[in-house]
């Protein structure tokens, strides 16, 4: 969501009705950008901290590409990180963005957030991420992108992520 959708007027009554149809709260998660956590406009801060009071999970997507105040964040009723695929892809060439990636999952860590890492499509890249702490994982390694009515047949049927977590990924 962006700044402007979170300052949008019935959001709240809108996932409120949902909950009240059966909808499990904490089963939502709402993902914003850095800079709509950085805009710090004072209806942003208070629909973001309504939402996690109603136990909506929030992800602030591709970290470490926008301009977050570590003072914000640390503020901010944030429960997760997304680190950005850009980072992630840098990890099979041991590029500079890897200590952006160790960095991230430690402040995370210190935070008491969780960490998704983005974009993850090499065994390689799914083992470091694992080795350094970081929770989840999306990417084409995982599974490709699908359209709703797929879903079912994917989480039900062949997993194309079955047998990365059993053993250490190689």
């Amino acid at each position: 969501m962006s700044s402007h959708q979170l300052k949008q007027p019935g959001l709240l009554a809108e996932l409120d009705a949902c909950v009240d149809r059966g909808l499990d709260a904490s089963r939502v998660i709402v993902e914003i950008t850095e800079s709509a956590l950085s805009l710090g406009v004072t209806t942003t801060q208070a629909t973001l901290s309504a939402l996690r009071e109603r136990g909506v999970e929030i992800a602030v997507d591709d970290f470490g590409t926008g301009y977050s105040s570590l003072a914000r964040l640390s503020s901010a009723p944030v429960t997760r990180l997304k680190i950005d695929r850009s980072f992630v892809s840098g990890i099979d060439r041991l590029d500079a963005e890897v200590p952006i990636v160790d960095a991230t999952i430690t402040m995370a860590a210190g935070l008491g957030l969780d960490v998704v890492a983005e974009g993850v499509e090499t065994r390689k890249q799914l083992a470091y991420l694992r080795a350094a702490g970081c929770q989840q994982a999306q990417g084409f390694l995982l599974a490709e992108p699908a359209p709703a009515d797929a879903v079912d047949r994917l989480v039900r049927g062949h997993r194309p992520w079955e047998g990365l977590f059993a053993a250490r990924a190689g």
